[in-house]
């Protein structure tokens, strides 16, 4: 029996490839230490104030990697800290 892409073929994709991308606008639910890598070991570059827009490029676990758009230092945030922006 061949295998149908998608359908048992367990080489053409990865469980990643079927997630939703996260990479896009967020917003922070509270002040958000704002970290050089993706956990409580690394060091806090700052605290991003609530309520603010940020630009997330990607997941690592539970932390997403936030990169400015105005040439701000980029780092990670835990991801229940922030939710998919809204526009109003």
């Amino acid at each position: 029996m061949k295998d149908t892409p998608g359908f048992g073929d367990t080489t053409s994709r990865s469980i990643k490839d079927c997630e939703p991308s996260v990479a896009g606008a967020y917003r922070t639910l509270r002040d958000v230490e704002l970290r050089d890598g993706p956990g409580t070991k690394f060091k806090v570059v700052t605290t991003l104030p609530a309520g603010i827009k940020i630009n997330v490029v990607r997941a690592e676990g539970d932390w997403l990697r936030v990169e400015s758009k105005k040439g701000g230092k980029p780092g990670y945030v835990e991801v229940r800290t922030v939710e998919r922006w809204k526009d109003k």
